[in-house]
């Protein structure tokens, strides 16, 4: 309802709104965005990928699986210890650093195709 300005918004209890999230780990929730963009990202570099020079290519791929592994790695960490807010941090940092990584491969194999 909206007088004068005024705006009332009408929301259900709270004990209503934690009842229908499904539950899923903390670390797997949080990170679902980041693995939906990287993945896009990924298939985009892979069907532009073959207009790379070969030495190029293996360049951007190595550093690729080297994010991937660390990546790997402080997730791990993560799910022993989902409280350990340092370790999140890095998990966030490191796929903020994937996909900057991957726009900048497909900006390299996009030049190429020009």
């Amino acid at each position: 309802v909206m007088t004068a300005g005024t705006m009332w918004v009408v929301l259900p209890r709270a004990s209503q709104v934690v009842a229908d999230v499904p539950e899923v780990p903390a670390p797997a929730l949080t990170f679902v965005a980041y693995e939906r963009s990287a993945a896009e990202l990924t298939s985009l570099y892979e069907r532009r990928a073959a207009t790379l020079d070969p030495a190029t290519r293996e360049v951007l791929e190595r550093s690729i699986r080297t994010i991937d592994q660390a990546l790997a790695e402080a997730r791990e960490a993560l799910e022993r210890d989902p409280s350990d807010i340092e370790t999140r941090a890095f998990v966030e940092s490191a796929y903020r650093q994937k996909l900057d990584f991957l726009r900048r491969a497909n900006d390299v194999a996009m030049l190429r195709e020009m």
